[in-house]
């Protein structure tokens, strides 16, 4: 739920949309989220797994995708 509020600000504060989806040029490292969100890098990269494979995220390198916002933002709580 942090994980998915913080992507959530950064995709308003540096997203660019595209095609559906919303790039989040931000160029940060796993550990720099983890550190975001006062969470360890291992248990934000099973956090960014399930939301990759639900369809919600994509990471490129140390940027982030974002595929659905809808769904993010149910996941957010908000």
């Amino acid at each position: 739920q942090r994980l998915a509020t913080r992507l959530l600000d950064l995709a308003d504060r540096f997203g660019k949309p595209s095609e559906g989806s919303v790039a989040i040029d931000a160029r940060l490292t796993q550990q720099e989220l983890a550190d975001m969100i006062g969470t360890s890098r291992e248990t934000l990269a099973t956090t960014i797994s399930s939301l990759r494979e639900r369809g919600i995220v994509q990471m490129e390198k140390q940027s982030v995708v974002v595929l659905d916002m809808e769904e993010l933002r149910q996941v957010s709580g908000g």
